[in-house]
């Protein structure tokens, strides 16, 4: 769908109160004016933790666990939470997520992760049962935003893995993250989206990623999401961000933000799944001080999650809490 022409289908939805849940001007929350001057990432901004994240939950629910101690640690740092799943309530809980934030004076983190095809069928196979159903979706998630200052991470290894699919199936994906970040210009103005940026350890080159990106909407986001779920080092993910955003410069004049998941980078182990030897990374924030191009150092994977039963038989879920594995990345 042409970008003008989806904006104006969203607008009309949004004075007409549509069957997708578009938001009316009358709901609570939907009437603050865009702050660009004050944006999500603004350095030193508090990030808002999830509240219902795996970690805090455990940790709640087994006071006298020798585990205890060293999973509160990772509990009390800020993480994202995940949505991925295409149900009609998800506009709701998008936006009781962000209200809770916004009456905390913090910012929250999304991760918009339901694109049809997710994972290539994977560890974390699922997502969207067709395109309908993922722009319905996606409007709902900017639906429940709405002119809140958010972070939106958008559809990790979507673009890292476009070579599973077939040329339309890839063609298809780009489609639907273009329409996805316009939608949520138009409904969700003050969102801070950044696109996939892959594990950012040479899965692609920087070449390969900026055409993905160009063909993804990008011009509607703020820039990359580096290194999510994975062990990249810290440095590693920006060199290769800071590639990729040097070719996309070249060609648009785009200045690209980057953002680098650091929940289990501290020591760049080479193995992914669930690696018995990974750590977490430095803490969550948007003052790194590591050039005026990086907005933030985010815990984007929550730790202490399963990466799936990574081989073993094991029927271990992904997304599942391990506090064994949490204590470990603890340190």
């Amino acid at each position: 769908m042409h970008r003008a022409v989806l904006v104006l289908t969203l607008l009309v939805g949004l004075l007409a109160g549509s069957a997708v849940g578009l938001p009316t001007p009358a709901q609570p929350g939907t009437t603050a004016p865009v702050d660009a001057a004050d944006p999500a990432l603004a350095p030193g901004r508090p990030l808002f933790g999830n509240p219902d994240a795996l970690a805090a939950l455990w940790v709640a629910a087994h006071p006298q666990d020798p585990r205890r101690a060293a999973v509160a640690d990772l509990a009390a740092q800020p993480v994202a939470r995940w949505f991925t799943e295409s149900g009609p309530g998800t506009r709701g809980e998008v936006a009781g997520f962000v209200d809770a934030a916004a009456a905390a004076g913090a910012t929250p983190v999304l991760v918009a992760y339901a694109v049809p095809g997710r994972d290539c069928g994977q560890f974390s196979a699922g997502g969207a049962p067709d395109a309908a159903t993922y722009r319905a979706w996606i409007a709902a998630v900017a639906a429940g935003i709405g002119p809140r200052k958010v972070v939106v991470v958008l559809e990790p290894d979507s673009l890292v893995h476009l070579d599973c699919l077939t040329a339309a199936a890839a063609l298809e994906r780009q489609d639907l993250l273009a329409d996805a970040t316009a939608t949520l210009a138009a409904l969700a103005p003050q969102a801070q989206v950044y696109l996939d940026g892959s594990p950012a350890n040479g899965a692609v080159t920087p070449e390969e990623l900026a055409d993905r990106l160009l063909a993804s909407g990008l011009a509607d986001a703020r820039g990359l999401a580096l290194g999510v779920s994975a062990h990249t080092p810290t440095e590693t993910a920006l060199a290769f961000g800071r590639a990729t955003a040097e070719v996309v410069a070249g060609r648009t004049g785009q200045q690209l933000g980057l953002v680098v998941d650091t929940s289990r980078n501290g020591t760049g182990t080479t193995q992914w799944c669930n690696a018995a030897d990974q750590r977490v990374g430095e803490h969550p924030t948007t003052d790194p001080d590591l050039g005026d191009d990086v907005d933030a150092l985010l815990w984007i994977k929550p730790p202490g999650e399963s990466d799936g039963d990574c081989g073993t038989g094991s029927g271990t879920v992904a997304g599942e809490f391990d506090p064994d594995l949490a204590a470990a990345l603890a340190g």
